[in-house]
């Protein structure tokens, strides 16, 4: 049986005020879904994300599960992330979602203007944007670590044992492989 609460009202100021609070949790539980929308794993994020050694960028994407959300095409925000992002490792992300090969050209132009290269902004749009990972595993290539996505979220906690001993007890006992990974 669902509880009820109850407020006492005094004035119908606070009536007003009660009643669109509980308009709001209301909206708000049905509205959103389990995970907000702008931390969904999108390519662009994975593209930027790296694991706990310095040298672990990029981290290797295995996805089970992709979802395909329409998101607003904006020419000069993609513009300016075009600049930042690595673009053979988005190549190498397209693939691991299953995407097909054609989808963008192997290497970018070296200036791309937005009126008349639209086409090609439009699908990098739409691998950046549009194509997020609901589960799957991001991969280290330097400790081998292994981080899983579930629910669009990468879990990037360490999941090691050695990694919890403090570092003056790795030195003493000669733990070479953690030190070999903190280097």
């Amino acid at each position: 049986r669902d509880e009820m609460v109850r407020i006492r009202v005094s004035t119908p100021w606070a009536l007003v005020i009660a009643l669109c609070v509980g308009i709001f949790i209301y909206r708000g539980a049905s509205a959103h879904p389990r995970t907000s929308r702008r931390l969904r794993l999108s390519l662009l994020a994975h593209n930027m994300l790296k694991g706990s050694h310095p040298d672990s960028y990029p981290l290797k994407l295995t996805a089970t599960k992709v979802v395909n959300e329409a998101v607003e095409f904006e020419t000069e925000h993609l513009m300016k992330v075009l600049g930042r992002i690595d673009y053979h490792v988005l190549l190498e992300a397209v693939r691991a979602v299953g995407l097909p090969s054609e989808l963008l050209p192997s290497e970018l132009p070296p200036r791309i203007d937005p009126d008349r290269d639209l086409p090609l902004l439009q699908k990098l749009h739409r691998a950046l944007y549009e194509v997020r990972v609901e589960s799957g595993e991001l991969h280290c290539p330097v400790t081998g670590e292994r981080y899983p996505i579930r629910n669009f979220i990468p879990d990037l906690l360490r999941k090691t044992a050695a990694f919890d001993k403090p570092w003056k007890q790795m030195q003493e006992e000669g733990d070479q492989d953690y030190l070999r990974t903190v280097r």
